[in-house]
C-alpha cells in the first residue's frame, strides 16, 4: 500500500468550550493562574475560547492506534502536499517499526517561496519519522488573530490528549529540517538520560528557543503544556518570541515560585515593544542575572557569569535547578540536538551566523541533527532538486535564491 494511502488528512473544527471541557483544570494550574495574576500588568483574564482549525495528518500510525477528531473532516491542499508520496521521495525515506516517539510539526498557508520550503522541509522531517518508526503529526494552524507561533501549543495539547501511547512528542518548527548526516541518529539518543522528573526538554540554544522541544507524555506534561498555554492566554508573552516567551515565564516561575521582574507584557495595545525591547529575551535574561543574584543557580557559586545569565540556563549548566525543563547537550556520543541557522556544513556546529554556542568540552561529538532555517543548504545537500518542470522534485531557481548562503 502507497504511503500517502495509510495516511488520512482532515480538518477539525474545534468548537468553543473545547479545551475548558476537555482539558480540566488541574490544581496546579489553578494556582500557577493565581499566582501570575499578582505578577502581571495584565487586568483582563478573561480567557477567549475561539473556534480553532487544525488540520493533522498522521503518517505511519501503528494500526491499533485511535485517530480521534471532530465529525466535519475536509481534505486541506497544503497537507495533501506535504504526505505526497512522490515528493517525499526527494529527501529518502526509509520505513522502520513503530516506536514511542511522535514528531510533531505544522505549517501555516504562505506563498512562495516560503510556501514552497515548508512543504519540503515537512517532507524531510517527515522522511526521518518513517526511517525511525515514530509516528508523523502535522497540522496547519487557523489565522484567528493571535502570534501563529501560539500554534505550537494547540497542536502539542492536541497530540498529548489524542496519543497517550507515546512517551515523547517532540516539537519541530515549520523552518527546522534534518541534517541527512546524522539522520541515522534516533531522538532517544537525546531523550534516555533525561531524569524522570524532568517533561519538557530543549535544545541548548539562546532564549530558552522552542524550535525544537520534547514533551514527555503523562499527567505531568500535559499539566506543563496546559499552565503554557495559560500564560499565553493570559497576554504574559505579547512580544517577540511570543510562545518562547511565555515558556520563559513558566521557567522563571518553577526556580522559585518567583519570574524575578520579567514582564514580556506591552505597556498598551498599541505599543510596540515589552520593557523598551523588541524581544523579550534581553529581560528573560535580566530576570536570570536577578535569579543567579539571589543565588538560584548552584553552578555560578554566588558570582554572575561574564556572559549572558540566560547561557547559564540554555548551555545546561543549570540542569540541576531546572526541574521540569531540562536542556539536552552535545556530548561524545551525540552532536547538539539543534543549531541555529548553519549555513555553511552538514558536519559542524557553525558559531555564526546563527550565533550558536561552542561545543561544552573537546570530546563532545561535532555538528547537529536539526538545522534551524538555513533552507539555502538545505537544497543544496538534503534535497535532490530537479531543473526539469514536471519532475516531482522540481523546484523554482528563485525559491532557492530566496534564500542567503
Amino acid at each position: 500500500m502507497e504511503i500517502a494511502r495509510q495516511s488520512e488528512g482532515f480538518v477539525s473544527l474545534v468548537p468553543n468550550g473545547f479545551f475548558a471541557a476537555r482539558w480540566p483544570p488541574f490544581r496546579k494550574v489553578r494556582r500557577f493562574i493565581a499566582a501570575a495574576k499578582r505578577f502581571s500588568s495584565v487586568h483582563n483574564w478573561t480567557r477567549k475560547d475561539s473556534v480553532r482549525e487544525a488540520v493533522r495528518y498522521v503518517s505511519d500510525a501503528p494500526r491499533n492506534s485511535r485517530r480521534t477528531c471532530s465529525p466535519e473532516k475536509k481534505k486541506n491542499v497544503l497537507a495533501t502536499r506535504v504526505m505526497d508520496a512522490e515528493r517525499l521521495a526527494c529527501v529518502g525515506a526509509g520505513k522502520a517499526p513503530p516506536q514511542s516517539i511522535a514528531i510533531v510539526t505544522g505549517v501555516n498557508e504562505r506563498p512562495p517561496p516560503n510556501g514552497v520550503a515548508d512543504v519540503d522541509l515537512a517532507a524531510s522531517k517527515r522522511a526521518y519519522a518513517l526511517r525511525h518508526g515514530y509516528e508523523f503529526l502535522f497540522y496547519v494552524p487557523k489565522d484567528d488573530g493571535r502570534p501563529l507561533e501560539f500554534s505550537k501549543i494547540d497542536a502539542l495539547q492536541d497530540a498529548a490528549h489524542n496519543n497517550r501511547r507515546h512517551k515523547w512528542l517532540v516539537w519541530m518548527d515549520a523552518d527546522v529540517w534534518v541534517n541527512p548526516r546524522f539522520a541515522t541518529l534516533g531522538l532517544d539518543l537525546w531523550l534516555r538520560d533525561v531524569p524522570k522528573d524532568r517533561h519538557i526538554v530543549l535544545a541548548n540554544y539562546r532564549g530558552f528557543n522552542t524550535g525544537v522541544l520534547a514533551v514527555r507524555s503523562g499527567r505531568r506534561g500535559r499539566e506543563l503544556l496546559a499552565m503554557w498555554r495559560a500564560v499565553a492566554d493570559a497576554g504574559l508573552a505579547s512580544c517577540h518570541p511570543h510562545d518562547q516567551a511565555a515558556l520563559q515565564y513558566l521557567q522563571l516561575w518553577h526556580l522559585r515560585n518567583d519570574v524575578f521582574g520579567f514582564n514580556c507584557t506591552r505597556t498598551s495595545p498599541k505599543a510596540a515593544t515589552c520593557g523598551g525591547f523588541w524581544s523579550c529575551i534581553p529581560l528573560w535574561n535580566e530576570a536570570l542575572r536577578k535569579a543567579a543574584g539571589a543565588g538560584v543557580f548552584s553552578y555560578l557559586r554566588g558570582t554572575l557569569p561574564k556572559w549572558d545569565a540566560g547561557d547559564v540556563v540554555d548551555r545546561g549548566f543549570a540542569n540541576p535547578e531546572l526541574a521540569p525543563f531540562w536542556v539536552a547537550t552535545e556530548t561524545p556520543d551525540r552532536p547538539k540536538l539543534q543549531c541555529f541557522r548553519c549555513t555553511t556544513s552538514l558536519d559542524e556546529a557553525s558559531r555564526y551566523p546563527g550565533k550558536n554556542f561552542p561545543k561544552l568540552s573537546d570530546d563532545a561529538m561535532d555538528g547537529f541533527l536539526l538545522n534551524h532555517k538555513a533552507q539555502r543548504l538545505f537544497y543544496q545537500t538534503a534535497f535532490q532538486v530537479s531543473r526539469d518542470p514536471n519532475h516531482p522534485c522540481f523546484v523554482p531557481q528563485s525559491v532557492i535564491d530566496h534564500y542567503k548562503p
